[in-house]
């Protein structure tokens, strides 16, 4: 395998030293690998940019002179390196050519970080990429429940296999918004030309909801609607983004933020009309949302959520799967000590993880930059 030996190096870039072909090279290793649009250097470059606070660093792995993998790491604690995840991105930033050991990816990356770096964070892991890997070095942190839908040939089919109660109930809240508010109907924009008054319409539905009140909606003008902007009008030029409304009538009731990667389709980001909550708008929208699929010129034939499932989505997904977290410790001695120290700690954790949570990118503390990597 590749990246089990002595031969592989890493080589650590800044924002503005990253070379327009190393981000080329990233795709290249997506591609051949994970094939994630989540993990295109596109949509990760442009987190950075938007969200990085100059302690990051693009790590790029070379065995031999071929890469073998990259990773987008923070630095902004001294100790602790983890994997640059501000919440607008929903995987960890990690692409690795196939074939690769993972595990010994990660320990050649470890033993090139300068000390004292007793640990290095990965968040967000997808075990249908990286299936959670076994080291006396690495302790396993449960993040997520998140799902996914496999679609059959039609949509009828689809609703067959689904709970009777479920689709009974759906069925009804159509009827009611009909019939309080006008025909429900789903608007899908492609065209990059519609995507700033469509972030611009999706940031004043959110401003209405509960995430307004925790100061994580988007703001017209803020970095997170710049962010998105730039992100989904890349996706739409390549003829990959998708913006979904859902209208109750005249009135928007939902939206969806999505980006589609051959007979997959990734859910980014999703929000609706609190006030309209009686009628579940973000059911129905993923209800319309899965017949418009159908209609694609390419067959869909899964849909991924990639965020946390709730009670309302669980009847519609046909495969649930925990994401993960990975500290990878400098030695297994560390990682057995950690462990206890957590245990005296919270005593009442007993039965659970005993390791600390990943953070999902640094932003307390920094560090010179003359002390990176």
């Amino acid at each position: 395998m590749e990246g089990d030996d002595v031969d592989t190096c890493w080589t650590f870039y800044a924002f503005a030293e990253v070379p327009a072909s190393v981000w080329a090279r990233w795709n290249a290793l997506n591609r051949a690998g994970f094939d994630s649009p989540l993990l295109d250097a596109g949509f990760i470059r442009t987190a950075w940019e938007h969200f990085g606070q100059g302690r990051e660093r693009l790590a790029v792995a070379q065995h031999l002179g071929r890469d073998v993998a990259m990773v987008l790491l923070d630095f902004s604690h001294s100790t602790r390196p983890c994997a640059f995840i501000p919440s607008q991105l929903p995987l960890c930033p990690w692409v690795q050519v196939a074939g690769a050991c993972f595990v010994a990816l990660l320990d050649s990356l470890q033993q090139q970080l300068h000390s004292p770096r007793l640990l290095t964070s990965l968040s967000c892991l997808d075990p249908r990429l990286i299936p959670v890997p076994e080291a006396d070095w690495l302790r396993r942190v449960a993040h997520i429940t998140t799902g996914a839908i496999d679609l059959p040939e039609n949509f009828a089919a689809y609703l067959e296999t689904r709970p009777h109660h479920a689709v009974a109930n759906a069925t009804r809240r159509i009827r009611k918004a009909a019939q309080s508010f006008g025909p429900v109907r789903l608007e899908v924009l492609r065209r990059p030309d519609d995507v700033t008054a469509a972030i611009q319409a999706y940031a004043a539905l959110e401003s209405q909801s509960w995430k307004a009140q925790q100061g994580t909606a988007l703001t017209p003008g803020d970095a997170q609607c710049s962010f998105y902007t730039h992100a989904l009008r890349q996706f739409c030029t390549a003829g990959r983004g998708r913006i979904y409304m859902l209208y109750f009538g005249e009135q928007l009731a939902a939206m969806e933020l999505a980006v589609l990667q051959g007979s997959t389709i990734y859910m980014i980001k999703t929000t609706y009309a609190r006030e309209l909550r009686a009628c579940s708008p973000g059911i129905l929208l993923k209800w319309f949302l899965l017949q418009s699929l159908y209609g694609e010129t390419h067959p869909v034939r899964r849909l991924e959520y990639y965020g946390p499932l709730n009670e309302s989505q669980l009847p519609w997904v046909t495969e649930t799967r925990q994401l993960y977290h990975l500290n990878a410790y400098k030695h297994p001695l560390l990682a057995s000590f950690h462990a206890c120290l957590q245990r005296i700690r919270h005593p009442q954790a007993k039965g659970k993880s005993s390791e600390p949570e990943a953070p999902r990118g640094g932003r307390a503390g920094s560090i010179p930059a003359t002390a990176l990597p």
